[in-house]
């Protein structure tokens, strides 16, 4: 960005890549349904302004992250069932038996994929564990 408007009329220039010039937003999305391998289209828009008084914004950086809907629910004798759509290929289940996490460790065990869902299934005598689905 070469210049932009104060608000009072006077333009001065402005290095959008200086921290000290950028400013983060943060928000989350719900209530929509984007399916792995489906568009996303985001559309924003401001007031318009004629062209010599512009505020000149810029939008760099952008970042959106889905993330799967976790099903939590109760299997046979007693399990405890944690599944998600298994579209979702990009995430990795992890597990901790402390809380909070010293360390994380990949978790596979009673893992399974059948048809649109994986699927975790925790026997009742297993230890006490902490889990996170993270992004790779």
């Amino acid at each position: 960005m070469q210049s932009i408007n104060d608000g009072n009329g006077i333009f001065a220039p402005l290095n959008g890549n200086d921290p000290a010039n950028r400013q983060l937003i943060s928000a989350t999305v719900s209530g929509i349904t984007w399916l792995p391998n489906q568009e996303l289209w985001i559309r924003w828009n401001g007031v318009s302004h004629p062209f010599d008084w512009s505020h000149a914004l810029a939008l760099d950086d952008l970042t959106f992250t889905a993330l799967p809907n976790l099903q939590i629910s109760t299997g046979a004798a007693g399990q405890l069932r944690i599944s998600w759509p298994a579209g979702f290929t990009n995430f990795t289940l992890r597990s901790a038996v402390t809380f909070p996490p010293t360390t994380w460790e990949n978790w596979s065990n009673n893992l399974t994929t059948s048809g649109s869902a994986i699927t975790l299934d925790i026997p009742p005598t297993d230890p006490h564990r902490y889990f996170q689905l993270q992004l790779q």
